[in-house]
Order: structure tokens, then sequence, then C-alpha cells
């Protein structure tokens, strides 16, 4: 998957490389397994024109869900990402959530 990701940012910036303002605006977003404060996964965003990585939500395991999965966060096109934990809810069998990337609201 990092080779895979990597690869993926080195086109999408050496293809926008010439585009400054389109550039400026791009933010590639996803999740991780493990990581965050309970080291149960993450929810992040990268900006390649500054090449700043964020960390937005670290799931909290019963609460918030734990070990997102598949690592597949989807936008679902109306300015939410949705995604599965295996772990966490009400019986720790998981949960599915939407995650608000403009307000970080993560229900």
């Amino acid at each position: 998957m990092k080779k895979t990701l990597a690869s993926l940012l080195f086109l999408l910036v050496s293809e926008l490389a010439g585009i400054t303002d389109l550039q400026a605006q791009i933010q590639l977003y996803g999740m991780t397994e493990r990581g965050g404060t309970e080291n149960v996964g993450t929810l992040f965003h990268f900006t390649p024109s500054t090449g700043i990585h964020t960390l937005d939500v670290s799931f909290t395991r019963f609460q918030s869900g734990a070990h997102p999965y598949g690592n597949d966060l989807t936008d679902g096109g109306d300015g939410y990402f949705y995604g599965m934990t295996t772990e966490g809810g009400s019986n720790n069998s998981g949960i599915i959530f939407y995650w608000d990337p403009a307000t970080n609201v993560y229900i």
C-alpha cells in the first residue's frame, strides 16, 4: 500500500506541477488501521502543495470505532467521506461512519 500511495502522490504532483492555483487547492484524504492516540486508526489529509500531512481524527475504540476496514475511505460526492471499522460500537462489531472534512465532524 505504501508503495502504491507514494506512486500515486508522485504522479498526481508531477501532473499538476504547472498548475499552481489548482495544486494549492488539492487535498488527499485517507485513513489508517493503526496509529492515533489509542493506536486503533486515524483519518488524515495530505496537501501535496505544502507537503503537510494532518491528523484529523483519532479513532477511540468503543465510541467511534477502531481499526478501519480495508483502509477504504469512500467519497460520497456530498461533501462527506464514508467508511467502516472492524471493532467498536455497541456490540464491538464495528461501525459505519461518515466524516465531514470541512468541519472535521465525525459520526
